[in-house]
């Protein structure tokens, strides 16, 4: 009652002293608020469907970027790893740069055979 005689008068004017006349007014003032409540309801779903809709672009994208940061972490880390291992080595023996050579001329022996039964085919 206490808030129907606080906010009734801004929506249904002076309040009556009679007793059917009232019970007619609040009646009235219920359905004013029946109304408000209803259409703030429709806001807040539609609020609702907007946001839900766009979860799962969201969730998406989220995940996209975890990728790209973890594939970053891990070039990064790569490259640290190289940059250590160059930095920490001292003059190559000889007999690494000898296999290392040896490997190199195997791979390009390899690698023109395989180019060239492709081109036959």
């Amino acid at each position: 009652e206490e808030e129907f005689l606080k906010e009734a008068p801004s929506v249904i004017g002076t309040i009556s002293s009679d007793a059917h006349e009232l019970m007619i007014q609040r009646l009235s003032f219920e359905l004013h608020e029946r109304k408000r409540l209803y259409d703030s309801n429709q806001k807040l779903r539609e609020r609702k469907k907007i946001c839900c809709g766009s979860l799962p672009n969201a969730y998406s994208d989220l995940e996209s970027l975890a990728n790209d940061v973890s594939s970053i972490l891990q070039y990064g880390q790569k490259q640290t790893t190289s940059k250590k291992s160059t930095t920490s080595k001292t003059i190559p023996s000889t007999s690494s740069s000898s296999s290392s050579s040896s490997s190199s001329s195997s791979s390009s022996s390899s690698s023109s055979s395989s180019s060239s039964s492709s081109s036959s085919s």
